[in-house]
């Protein structure tokens, strides 16, 4: 059976439709043979993203998905910058003038965030790099949040200690985030802390379009309910 290229981050949809649009009736299939429903098995890698590898691993056996293939083998996603942010001259703010998030949501379907697995060459980024890499996400909740449930998690643990984050990203939108710039060594958008905003606000990475306008008040009510 043919297949085609797929972006390992769609493992990180919350959205039953976004897998079966990616993988069509070789998720129907794999869900099945793991005795669940679509439902479930987008659950169950929502408890624990590195446990993407196992349903990736079944997928390719059926077709050939490109990356999720090559993330079956090796456990990593390839690249981890998915927003494709305008430069945009903004006003800078003050606040977002440090090292915040380097790291993309994707990293955390790398399977050094699960169990060890010690086969797998070492990561780029293994728990302990995401202190140093992602402090903003790290400080949320540290490696247990990264592992279990983390879009719950991190946007409900987001909201109660970095509201005023989630403010700003609402009154001013992903493009005004993801051109603020922190300077070490050299100078660098906040591209990836947008990634983070836009996963937490809509439960999607890949395909998400990056638009100027202000994003909806939606993030707020969802996080403040509980998720």
């Amino acid at each position: 059976m043919g297949g085609r290229d797929v972006d390992p981050c769609i493992f990180l949809s919350v959205h039953v439709e976004d897998w079966v649009g990616a993988f069509g009736e070789a998720i129907v299939k794999v869900a099945k043979c793991m005795n669940m429903s679509l439902e479930e098995l987008v659950s169950y890698v929502a408890h624990s993203p590195p446990q993407a590898t196992t349903v990736a691993s079944l997928l390719c056996k059926a077709a050939n998905f490109g990356r999720v293939c090559q993330y079956a083998v090796t456990g990593r996603p390839s690249g981890y910058a998915r927003l494709q942010v305008p430069y945009v001259d903004v006003e800078q703010d003050p606040r977002l003038s440090r090292k915040l998030v380097t790291l993309s949501p994707c990293a955390l379907v790398d399977a050094d965030l699960a169990a060890s697995r010690r086969s797998l060459p070492p990561s780029r980024y293994p728990p302990n790099k995401w202190r140093l890499e992602a402090p903003l996400i790290y400080r949320l909740g540290g490696i247990k949040a990264l592992r279990v449930r983390p879009w719950e998690t991190l946007r409900r643990l987001l909201w109660e200690r970095e509201p005023w984050l989630v403010e700003l990203y609402r009154e001013k939108g992903v493009v005004y985030i993801a051109n603020q710039r922190w300077c070490f060594g050299r100078c660098r958008r906040q591209v990836h802390l947008a990634e983070w905003l836009v996963w937490l606000d809509t439960g999607r990475l890949v395909g998400v379009p990056v638009e100027t306008r202000r994003v909806s008040t939606e993030f707020n009510s969802v996080v403040t309910r509980g998720g």
